[in-house]
């Protein structure tokens, strides 16, 4: 049987803390996020910008939550809509009393994360990244933070805790001690071989685990580091370089690389689709007066590309183009299996610098 290589985390779902957010749960008959989650709901829901199609989600009902909800209980007492906050109220106590301070429920990420403007009925309350869940499995047993917390603690004032390595063969076979979820079966912690990787075998490695890296500097010293060697015309590449406008330094370049006679800005980041104001920091990069390289390398606007920068994540490059204010795939990184794929990307991306 092939196994399934996921990377995990654990959601933490909490209850409103104000009689305001209450309030606007009652006023227009939304679920509670425990309802969604237990019924099934077609809804996206906090996740790290990392997350990726199939990863596994562990969803733990806050043990705070029974605070808020006897705190709120006290509040809604003489309030002109006391009786449908009661209502509301008592049916989180109940929900609280069977699976409060437990994982209750397990599910797969239905779709990579993104940045999505506020959505109340569809969406998680309270966050800036979200991804769909499916495949719902509400454990008939559910996993108290007792019995998990050997294995993996919790972070602290955060919803999101990353499930890594053998902390998820742990949970996982926790989970699978009492309760039947198939697809959790077969599933595995992704291993990331990070120090196999070298400049010899990096695109053979990477291509695995590429969606796989869930903090910025490691795609971009496992990955694009070496990506971008190849696609410039010029083996070096330049890192962090200082863009300056109007006299003033306006922003960083991830780096920067000479290709078809100029040098162009490149922004690393590992999903476009989970940044807000990428835009805005692109624009940084463009129509500028100088670019300062490294320490005693600059060029100025003759030798850069005013109107383009390239933008790569773990899905695919992009360009971005300053006059019409657009992110345009070139091509997915799916696509790039061997040197020479990115050679010929090399002539694509030559193609649209030179029009």
């Amino acid at each position: 049987m092939v196994k399934n290589n996921v990377q995990a985390y654990i959601a933490v779902v909490s209850f409103p803390t104000s009689i305001e957010e209450l309030r606007d749960l009652t006023d227009n008959n939304y679920y509670m996020d425990m309802e969604l989650i237990m019924l099934g709901k077609d809804v996206s829901y906090t996740a790290p910008k990392w997350a990726a199609n199939g990863d596994i989600i562990f969803f733990y009902h806050a043990k705070s939550a029974i605070v808020k909800i006897r705190s709120l209980k006290k509040k809604a007492l003489g309030q002109k809509d006391e009786d449908k906050l009661m209502e509301y109220l008592d049916l989180a106590e109940e929900i609280y009393k069977a699976c409060g301070g437990s994982i209750f429920c397990i599910a797969r990420v239905g779709d990579n994360p993104e940045t999505i403007k506020d959505d109340r009925e569809n969406l998680h309350w309270r966050s800036d990244v979200y991804a769909k869940v499916a495949d719902y499995a509400l454990l008939k047993n559910p996993i108290s933070k007792d019995r998990f917390e050997k294995y993996i603690k919790l972070a602290q004032q955060r919803t999101i805790t990353p499930v890594l390595g053998e902390d998820f063969e742990n949970l996982k076979n926790l989970v699978l001690l009492d309760n039947d979820v198939p697809y959790l079966k077969n599933t595995h912690a992704v291993p990331i071989p990070l120090k196999d990787i070298s400049p010899k075998n990096w695109l053979s490695v990477s291509y695995d685990y590429r969606r796989r890296f869930y903090l910025e500097m490691q795609f971009r010293k496992f990955y694009t580091d070496y990506f971008l060697k190849t696609l410039g015309d010029k083996r070096s590449i330049f890192s962090e370089c200082i863009c300056y406008k109007n006299g003033k330094q306006s922003g960083y370049a991830d780096n920067c690389i000479f290709i078809s006679g100029k040098y162009i800005p490149v922004e690393i980041k590992l999903n476009i689709n989970t940044e807000k104001n990428l835009i805005l920091q692109l624009e940084k990069y463009c129509h500028v007066e100088r670019i300062k390289l490294d320490k005693e390398k600059e060029i100025d606007t003759d030798s850069s590309y005013q109107d383009n920068v390239l933008v790569i994540d773990v899905n695919g490059i992009y360009i971005y183009d300053h006059k019409s204010k657009n992110i345009r795939i070139i091509e997915n990184l799916d696509n790039i299996k061997c040197e020479y794929d990115i050679r010929k990307l090399r002539e694509a991306v030559k193609s649209i610098l030179e029009v």
